[in-house]
């Protein structure tokens, strides 16, 4: 239920905070701010017993699918490509109550053991999202995804990083891509671990102790 109801909220472009009058102000902001971590476009209507005027939510021309597709936070973090301006004025509520976003990247390989007993052991409780890209030493070119809401958290294959592709495929997707060119290394080629980390007081050395933990290198 935590996973869909977190993916709901990525997924939107209106949220109604129903009830709002049976939890407190400061309650009902740090909802507002967690909202507004997840999905910083998101407009957030306040309301009782869903009574909310119509043309509020309905009609209203705001949804498209290309934009809503992409509106998550930790898509903007891991694309690397947040406006400064519009990100720091939507999340002025998250910041209030210190809920933030950050990004953990490294470039070797993790080991799965340890990542596994990091995760299921050492994995703190103020993190409310959190997922990325990432591989393992064992299954150096398959690319995973990692991703975690509330208490649940899972990984999936995600394909195979562009470094295994043949070399005049990779020189075009190279020239057509300007993210892979960017995040190219003449090592690892576009392998890495980056996840994208959001919650409340986040203490970044611990998530940098932990993940770091993981690594093989």
């Amino acid at each position: 239920l935590e996973s869909l109801i977190i993916q709901q909220v990525e997924f939107c472009d209106i949220v109604l905070l129903n009830k709002a009058s049976e939890v407190t102000r400061d309650e009902l902001g740090e909802l507002r701010g967690i909202v507004k971590a997840l999905n910083p476009q998101a407009v957030i209507h306040e309301c009782d017993y869903g009574d909310i005027d119509l043309d509020r939510i309905v009609g209203t021309g705001m949804f498209d699918f290309d934009e809503v597709a992409t509106s998550a936070a930790w898509i903007a973090a891991i694309e690397g490509e947040e406006d400064e301006e519009i990100h720091n004025e939507e999340s002025g509520e998250a910041l209030e109550y210190n809920i933030s976003t950050y990004v953990y990247c490294r470039r070797p390989a993790l080991d799965i053991n340890v990542f596994d007993y990091v995760v299921s052991k050492k994995w703190p409780k103020n993190i409310i999202r959190a997922k990325g890209l990432c591989y393992f030493a064992d299954e150096p070119d398959k690319c995973y995804l990692f991703e975690q809401s509330g208490s649940q958290k899972s990984i999936k294959e995600a394909g195979l990083w562009f470094a295994t592709m043949p070399d005049d495929q990779l020189a075009e997707m190279m020239r057509r891509d300007k993210n892979l060119r960017r995040d190219w290394d003449p090592k690892y080629g576009d392998r890495m671990e980056k996840i994208v980390f959001i919650g409340r007081d986040l203490d970044t050395r611990l998530i940098d102790e932990l993940m770091d933990s993981c690594l093989t290198e």
